[in-house]
């Protein structure tokens, strides 16, 4: 299935109208707030990564409680279902893995990794 019949579908769904419409609430800075503390999750993440930080890690884990709370904050619930579709995006998917990519070589590998780690222990 491509990943405009799967986001035709999701846009269907009652909670991405609910997101939608809550964003659409949000002035300019409040939108570039929420985007600068994910650009600052993403690059925490970067710095874990090239500290040597594995996946697991307590440093890496603690980024992902993080990073699944802004996403719980801002835009919808991530629970563990849509934490394994994240998993499968930064696996699978090439757009994503090339947005990723393109910040810091193998980085969406790494966060998928530490996703699975944190599914399999939370």
């Amino acid at each position: 299935m491509n990943d405009k019949i799967i986001l035709d579908r999701l846009k269907e769904t009652p909670e991405f109208r609910k997101m939608e419409e809550k964003l659409s609430e949000l002035t300019t800075d409040q939108w570039e707030t929420i985007k600068d503390q994910y650009a600052d999750i993403i690059t925490s993440m970067i710095t874990a990564k090239n500290l040597g930080q594995g996946p697991d890690s307590e440093m890496m884990q603690s980024l992902i409680e993080i990073w699944k709370k802004h996403i719980d904050d801002f835009y919808y619930t991530c629970d563990k279902a849509r934490m394994r579709a994240y998993y499968k995006l930064y696996k699978e998917n090439s757009t994503y893995k090339k947005q990723l990519d393109d910040l810091e070589n193998g980085l969406a590998d790494y966060i998928a990794d530490a996703i699975d780690f944190y599914l399999k222990n939370n």
